[in-house]
């Protein structure tokens, strides 16, 4: 479990960059932290707000009531006078959600939507869309579409409920804020930084990388309290005249693996890719280069499981098969000669090899090369 600090510490660069104006609550309501949006709607610092309570900034929700639904539903809207020190503020719809880890409350999270009206008008627009509603039938999956020039969601299929409890609307209403706050901390900042990065690569090679989508895995917190692991798959859906990114589409998968999700993103790295008569292929060096990853990881595998090899007697093994003797493999590694001594013994031991040239011809008949 951890505390708010803890949390904050891994989650304010993503929050500080977002669209929206974000506050985020101890336990008992008291404020933390706001993000830049939240300051200018402010107009104050964040060393006048901390300590504020959330009623403090919308008079018309107080701290018990706040408390109590909060507690209850996890995740609400409503629409409030948003005002500081008194003076006179404007109605505005906020959106409040209970932040949780291991299902310990670790705070309060308030979110408000810029330009509301004209956000509601897109989602609208995608929620008749034909396609979206059929593509969003599927129980298994859970289809989204972001909107990259406002950076708010315009799109969720009903299916997101039945997989991890939250309603689609919830997730439209909450936006971006709310979705970094169900990713599991262990994992939301390496999957910020990853799609940011792909997000580049898109806008500075437009089109290249459009056919490739960026793939994402990490656990998501239900609505119980429970973590689920997912995969993520997002596509650019439609760019502007002068190739801007306008949507992305995505699709959130469960992943069905119990064994713990490392997240993980493979890309094909850009000299990989030949573009001919406007039609994109892989280089023949590439696909030689997989061929040869994949020998060597079947060998591997072949290794432990016939002789149980460890990851260091697999590498001494094939430098033994490149002809090394201990003294070169010593210095290749930086272990001592008598690791390396140790290590060539359990080799003879575990494969029943006779001496080294019964032990290369084995491991050459493992598939494991030099």
């Amino acid at each position: 479990m951890i505390n708010l600090n803890q949390y904050l510490k891994i989650t304010r660069e993503m929050y500080q960059d977002l669209d929206q104006s974000v506050f985020i609550t101890n336990p008992q309501g008291k404020i933390a932290y706001a993000n830049s949006k939240a300051i200018d709607l402010s107009d104050t610092t964040l060393q006048k707000l901390k300590g504020k309570t959330l009623s403090g900034l919308f008079p018309d929700i107080k701290n018990k009531y706040l408390n109590i639904r909060i507690r209850q539903e996890k995740f609400f809207s409503v629409k409030s006078k948003f005002s500081l020190n008194s003076r006179q503020g404007k109605f505005l719809t906020v959106s409040f959600m209970l932040i949780e880890h291991e299902k310990s409350v670790v705070g309060i999270l308030a979110i408000i939507n810029s330009d509301q009206e004209k956000n509601t008008r897109v989602k609208d627009e995608f929620r008749v869309n034909p396609v979206m509603q059929i593509i969003g039938k599927r129980p298994d999956q859970a289809w989204f579409i972001l909107d990259m020039n406002h950076r708010v969601n315009v799109f969720c299929s009903e299916s997101f409920y039945s997989m991890t409890g939250w309603k689609a609307s919830q997730y439209l209403e909450g936006g971006w804020a709310f979705y970094f706050s169900l990713i599991h901390p262990d994992y939301i900042r390496t999957a910020s930084h990853e799609f940011h990065a792909q997000y580049e690569s898109r806008l500075k090679d437009p089109f290249l990388h459009d056919y490739v989508p960026i793939k994402l895995e990490y656990p998501i917190r239900k609505h119980n309290g429970n973590y689920l692991h997912v995969q993520e798959l997002i596509s650019v859906m439609e760019r502007d005249s002068s190739g801007r990114i306008m949507y992305f589409i995505g699709v959130i998968k469960p992943q069905i693996e119990s064994r713990d999700i490392r997240l993980k993103s493979k890309r094909i790295p850009a000299e990989a890719l030949k573009v001919i008569e406007g039609k994109i292929f892989l280089s023949l060096d590439y696909l030689r280069k997989l061929r040869t990853k994949s020998q060597t990881l079947k060998s591997d595998n072949h290794a432990i499981s016939e002789y149980r090899l460890t990851k260091r007697e697999q590498e001494i093994l094939r430098l033994i098969l490149k002809g090394m003797s201990s003294e070169e493999i010593h210095s290749t590694l930086n272990i001592s000669k008598n690791t390396v001594n140790m290590h060539r013994k359990q080799l003879m031991k575990k494969m029943n090899a006779k001496n080294i040239a019964d032990l290369v011809a084995k491991g050459l008949r493992l598939g494991i090369s030099g």
